[in-house]
């Protein structure tokens, strides 16, 4: 038996080294000069990575080695983040994926697709934050430990905690010290949630990631809580468990998010169980960051006009004509859009804003009655009328307004005279329920707003109606 190697030209021999595994095709590189150098030919590494790390979506391999930093030489991943980067060599960009996969997902197969979905989004929600809501950028956390994200069984939840394991509210602090005066003071630091809130009357929401250790802990001691019933069998069959994962809680443990083993996203609605939010996470989670973003998901006031406190808005204020609408009449802009409560017995809240453009053709006027019309399915549409929005009679003026109940208190209900609100810039906004759709395609929302130009105590000419374009009251796609 020969004890040497056949001579094999530079195609045969890459033919050869093109079937073996890395760590093969590594330990060939080591035989000789020739076999290095064949062994390093960039085909065979870029073959490689996208037959381990890219089989599931080939199409999503970069034309040019990409991968997450680390070290030149040996590819090891320092740490995960939201940045990748350009690799020296396709071999380099093999070994920093496979670094990365060790840490993040250990045995388990990796979908470096979806790692760069994911990544790609942190990256926009931090560039988003840190120029438009900074207080918020500070609370992400350092990635979680390989041991902690060993516990997941989301793929898509497992790499959104390797870049950043929660947030860490200032509140949190003052409570594990059992600081009562600490928690008084930083109580308004959950309108920090990531993942966006509302506030409508008492009820408040503030959707924040929690780290796992402590999504975990409240998942275990919430066990029966966290698993699909019998109304989802199909999807426990496709998953292979009925067990759920927590993504995001709301401070007043009202509003659930929640991640299958198969990555579909549920919200859990108290009156009904479960319900799909999305049908992907990691798709659901890229459209969270392009919506902070463009400022779809804006930055406002979380408790409403009167409180200072400021976080990430879930009604949208992108006009679609859909789900959020927008009309302009004498120059007084109205945009309303509504988010689906399935943790409230209303299911449904909206928000309308107001703002009295510079080009107006009065220099201000009152808000002094409402008229709604809302269809929800039902044979006869609801008509809703009443004085004012929710108590309040606001005066508007061109870029800005104050609220001012006197006249309109004592006009309407003979009330004792109250002090005028503070003047303000901007938009004068509020928020409400509509009450639950009589369909399950929901139903619409529109109306118009009685003004009086000037105000109620001095007007200036005749009262005159502003539109409110119809919105939709109804599930979208994805639900926040």
């Amino acid at each position: 038996m020969a004890d040497t190697l056949p001579e094999l030209d530079d195609d045969a021999l890459a033919q050869v080294l093109g079937l073996l595994g890395a760590a093969d095709l590594d330990s060939c590189r080591g035989t000789c000069r020739a076999w290095r150098a064949t062994g390093s030919e960039p085909k065979l590494w870029r073959r490689l990575l996208q037959v381990t790390y890219f089989a599931g979506s080939p199409e999503a391999l970069p034309e040019q080695p990409l991968a997450p930093l680390g070290d030149e030489d040996e590819g090891v991943c320092v740490m995960p983040s939201s940045e990748l980067g350009p690799a020296p060599s396709w071999r380099v960009a093999f070994l920093r994926w496979h670094a990365l996969s060790r840490r993040v997902d250990g045995p388990r197969p990796m979908d470096a697709a979806l790692w760069m979905q994911i990544a790609g989004a942190w990256a926009r929600l931090e560039r988003a934050l840190r120029g438009r809501m900074p207080a918020i950028k500070e609370t992400l956390c350092s990635p979680a430990s390989a041991e902690q994200l060993a516990v997941l069984h989301s793929r898509g939840l497992r790499y959104i905690h390797a870049i950043h394991d929660g947030q860490e509210l200032a509140l949190d602090r003052f409570m594990l010290a059992q600081d009562n005066d600490g928690v008084r003071a930083n109580r308004d630091s959950v309108c920090l949630g990531l993942f966006g809130g509302y506030s409508v009357y008492n009820h408040r929401v503030h959707m924040r990631m929690h780290p796992l250790q402590i999504s975990v802990g409240i998942a275990t001691s919430w066990e029966s809580k966290f698993k699909l019933g019998e109304a989802h069998a199909d999807a426990i069959a496709l998953a292979g468990s009925d067990r759920l994962e927590i993504v995001s809680v709301s401070h007043s443990l009202s509003r659930f998010f929640a991640v299958d083993c198969a990555d579909v996203l549920y919200i859990h609605a108290d009156l009904g169980g479960w319900e799909v939010a999305a049908p992907s996470l990691g798709a659901w989670f890229c459209e969270h960051a392009r919506r902070v973003e463009d400022g779809t998901h804006r930055i406002g006031h979380v408790l409403g006009p009167e409180s200072p406190a400021e976080g990430i808005m879930l009604f949208p204020c992108r006009v679609d004509g859909e789900f959020c609408s927008r009309e302009v009449t004498q120059g007084i802009e109205v945009v309303a859009s509504a988010v689906y409560c399935p943790e409230h017995p209303q299911t449904f809240c909206y928000s309308l804003r107001f703002l009295m453009h510079p080009d107006a053709p009065h220099a201000s006027a009152q808000l002094v009655r409402r008229r709604w019309l809302i269809s929800d399915g039902s044979e006869e549409p609801r008509h809703v009328v009443g004085d004012g929005v929710v108590g309040m009679f606001p005066v508007l003026r061109r870029g800005g307004g104050y609220r001012d109940d006197r006249q309109a208190k004592q006009t309407f209900s003979g009330a004792a005279s109250l002090a005028k609100g503070k003047e303000r810039e901007g938009w004068f906004e509020y928020q409400s329920f509509s009450g639950p759709m009589g369909s399950a395609e929901g139903g619409k929302f529109a109306g118009d707003i009685m003004f009086v130009p000037g105000s109620l105590a001095a007007p200036t000419g005749e009262p005159f109606a502003v539109s409110v374009a119809p919105f939709r009251l109804a599930r979208a796609p994805l639900l926040f």
